[in-house]
């Protein structure tokens, strides 16, 4: 629901525009801050969904090499679908704490803003009917004072208190809660980051772990005795192929 309910043709003319221009402040951040909120739950849910898609694709790497290129029993491949199955398991333990401590608490804490702008509603429906019974009021105050017309304005000053009075608590207490949601989003928000950069150092440092582990245990050739190998077969493919030419 859109904040923005100022842009009307009828004159405001109960209310100041000191506190017209306070109102509209407060609705103006209430509004940036149901923006921001609504995209770090959207990109923390996008990021603990990478988490997990990231661990089930290194799970899945390492059992199709060793499936599919493993059939010789070398250890090396089982040590590799070992370190990746413990990557997916990290990632997926490292997801879940992103739910629990930023993606559900920012999904719970957007839900309450549609209570803020039904109230913003309700305030602009009261300050409406304000000014109506205030505009009858004073055509009748402009006309002549007969008996009958003096009974009426005291009928419509009747009506027009008790709606004046409930602008007045609304617009007071609206005037007073937005400022404080507002000032305590950080307050909010805080624990869930701590949690989450604390959630980062766990998996980072489980995975250099267990990655560490698995290196110091893989029996390949050196990267430069590696490339020399590979080198030496593609050259000689390259001579037979010469030779087959001829």
């Amino acid at each position: 629901m859109s904040w923005n309910l100022f842009n009307r043709q009828a004159k405001r003319s109960l209310v100041t525009k000191t506190t017209e221009r306070d109102f509209e402040r407060e609705c103006t951040k209430m509004q940036h801050l149901e923006e921001c909120s609504k995209k770090i739950a959207k990109d923390s849910k996008r990021m603990a969904s990478c988490t997990s898609a990231y661990g089930k694709s290194a799970g899945k790497l390492g059992h199709d090499l060793l499936t599919d290129m493993g059939a010789n029993g070398h250890e090396d491949f089982n040590l590799f679908d070992a370190a990746m199955a413990k990557q997916d398991q990290l990632a997926q333990e490292k997801s879940n704490m992103m739910h629990q401590a930023m993606v559900e608490p920012m999904k719970r804490y957007t839900t309450i803003f549609p209570y803020y702008t039904q109230q913003v509603k309700s305030r602009e429906k009261v300050l409406q009917e304000y000014n109506k019974v205030q505009a009858k009021l004073e055509k009748y105050e402009e006309r002549e004072q007969t008996g009958a017309n003096i009974v009426k304005i005291q009928q419509m000053k009747a009506e027009v208190q008790p709606v004046k009075e409930e602008f007045e608590k609304k617009n007071n207490s609206l005037l007073e809660e937005m400022p404080k949601f507002y000032d305590a989003s950080i307050s909010y928000i805080h624990p869930s980051l701590k949690t989450i950069v604390a959630s980062q150092c766990w998996f980072y440092q489980k995975s250099l772990e267990e990655l560490e582990g698995t290196l110091s245990k893989l029996s390949f050739q050196a990267a430069g005795e590696r490339d020399k190998d590979v080198m030496e077969i593609l050259e000689e493919v390259r001579l037979l192929s010469i030779t087959s030419d001829d």
